[in-house]
């Protein structure tokens, strides 16, 4: 896979002696060629929430009558990394942005963190965690959905692109650990972690090219999910709440 840089969501990141690796949101790579879909640039958020009692986030929109419509549970998912679980799904900070309107299955990306600490990280999944089936631009779902919201609950704005059903967020979207560099070497300094039994240490993000670099190389992922370099992976069937339920 060859990197490439999204202004709007990729920085580097790394030890407080390379400030200029700093990542502060989300770092992107233009992996295997996987389509589905759009991103646009994002803001950070205002701040506030409409988190609903015990986490769930819900919608006031009105949906068909004989659907049951989910709402989506973030109190299910560790807040922090100190009550991840390798392997577990994750929420990506990203999520808590009402201007961002989803992921790129052509992208790997992850939360800022620590070598060889629990970090999210994005596998090549399509649209929202917290949206499976999305929403059209008018912020429109599909019958027996939801609109999308963020983490917090807020109303996500703008077209939101499905989950691919064979690429689930349940799946792609996990907490993970970086495992070894990206030569596959664990004896450079840096801190790595060991990954449990039913995850590979699977080379994940190239190298960057800096002289201290703790973000690039292999990080835990269960060997289903796992894509080749080079490999041409399609979407697929997309998501949806009545013929291909995601949850």
């Amino acid at each position: 896979m060859n990197p490439s840089t999204d202004n709007a969501s990729t920085h580097a990141f790394g030890r407080s002696s390379a400030a200029g690796l700093l990542l502060s949101a989300f770092l992107v790579l233009a992996g295997a060629a996987i389509g589905c879909g759009n991103s646009s640039a994002s803001t950070q958020p205002d701040g506030g929430g409409g988190a609903a009692i015990d986490g769930n986030v819900e919608s006031d929109a009105a949906v068909p009558d004989g659907c049951a419509v989910e709402s989506f549970d973030a109190g299910a998912y560790a807040k922090n990394s100190d009550e991840a679980s390798i392997g577990a799904p994750c929420l990506p900070l990203r999520e808590s942005n009402p201007s961002f309107d989803g992921f790129l299955s052509a992208e790997t990306g992850l939360d800022p963190a620590p070598s060889g600490t629990a970090t999210c990280l994005i596998y090549h999944f399509e649209g929202l965690v917290t949206c499976p089936y999305g929403q059209n631009a008018a912020g429109q779902a599909p019958a027996c959905a939801a609109p999308c919201t963020t983490s917090t609950g807020q109303p996500v704005s703008g077209k939101v692109t499905p989950q691919c059903s064979a690429r689930p967020a349940s799946q792609t979207v996990v907490w993970s650990c970086r495992c070894a560099n990206a030569q596959g070497m664990t004896n450079d300094g840096d801190d790595y972690c060991t990954c449990p039994s039913d995850t590979t240490c699977t080379q994940v993000i190239p190298s960057i090219g800096a002289a201290e670099d703790d973000v690039s190389g292999a990080y835990c992922l269960a060997p289903a999910v796992v894509v080749a370099p080079g490999t041409n992976v399609t979407c697929g069937a997309a998501c949806d709440p009545v013929t291909q339920s995601c949850r």
